[in-house]
């Protein structure tokens, strides 16, 4: 990806959002015993996520990527019950290694052959160089814009899976 310096700006704090809430999640759960009488949800996360949004700073941020990031670390536990062997338990997210964020909703659009532009909760079309057949683009589901160590952005998309043809 290839973000305009106004457009960084609004990257960086909708990375540190996702972080954030993810971190916050993630010790909400940790702190969970069992003789507590209420279990931690990803709707009881959810509706207390939208609580503080109405309150506090969170409320300047995308509730559409602060949301995907409670999916996010609710499918990570998931994963992690179902497949203790193969995932690991879910773990803090650290400012500058772990940066970025999930698009559910996701447009895109096509400006030449070479580059596209993909929409951005609260920052508008972001523009990309295509690298991959536009079809598989175009049929992408969501995305997710990461921010590497060299200070570099991507944007991956997500695909459905494609049918097998059995014989």
């Amino acid at each position: 990806m290839y973000p305009q310096e106004k457009e960084q700006s609004i990257l960086v704090r909708h990375c540190a959002d996702a972080r954030y809430v993810w971190n916050l999640g993630l010790e909400q759960r940790n702190a969970w015993t069992k003789d507590r009488t209420w279990r931690i949800t990803s709707n009881v996360q959810s509706h207390e996520l939208t609580e503080a949004r109405q309150s506090t700073w969170l409320g300047e941020g995308s509730a559409a990527i602060q949301q995907q990031a409670l999916r996010d670390l609710d499918r990570a536990f998931q994963n992690w019950w179902k497949r203790p062997d193969h995932f690991g338990r879910p773990t803090w997210r650290k400012a500058g290694i772990n940066e970025g964020f999930a698009v559910r909703d996701l447009s895109v659009r096509r400006v030449n052959r070479k580059w596209g532009q993909v929409l951005i909760p609260k920052c508008g079309w972001v523009r990309f160089r295509i690298s991959r057949p536009w079809v598989e683009i175009e049929s992408a589901t969501s995305a997710r814009v990461t921010l590497d160590r060299a200070r570099r952005w991507f944007v991956s998309f997500t695909t459905p899976p494609r049918s097998l043809e059995r014989t």
